[in-house]
C-alpha cells in the first residue's frame, strides 16, 4: 500500500526490513535534500542562531503539511502514525501503519 502512495509533500517509500535479530524494523524512504522538521528546529533553537520563522514560512509548511494529509485521506486511508515532516518543500514522512 505505501509503494502506491505519491504525492509532491510525502515522502516517497521505498522499501523496508526487519534486521536479522528480528528487533529492529527499517524504512527506506526517498532523500530529502531539505532535513526533517526536527532537525530544522534544532539548528534554529542552538546557542546564538535562534531565528523564529516568520508567519508565512510557518503557514506555507502548514499548508504543505495539510495537503499531505489530505491526500492519505483520499486514498481512503488512515495515517495512525505521521513521523518525520521535512522542511524546504515540506514533506510528510508516513511510518507506523497504513491502512488503505
Amino acid at each position: 500500500a505505501l509503494h502506491n502512495i505519491h504525492h509532491i509533500n510525502i515522502v516517497r517509500y521505498m522499501e523496508s526490513f526487519i534486521e536479522k535479530e528480528g528487533t529492529r524494523l527499517y524504512v527506506v524512504t526517498e532523500y530529502v535534500n531539505g532535513g526533517d522538521l526536527r532537525g530544522a528546529i534544532g539548528r534554529r533553537r542552538e546557542p546564538g542562531q535562534f531565528r523564529p520563522w516568520s508567519e508565512n514560512e510557518v503557514m506555507r509548511m502548514f499548508v504543505q503539511i495539510c495537503l499531505a494529509v489530505q491526500h492519505l485521506h483520499k486514498v481512503r486511508g488512515q495515517a495512525r502514525s505521521l513521523g518525520v515532516w521535512c522542511v524546504h518543500e515540506c514533506c510528510v514522512c508516513v511510518f507506523g501503519r497504513y491502512v488503505v
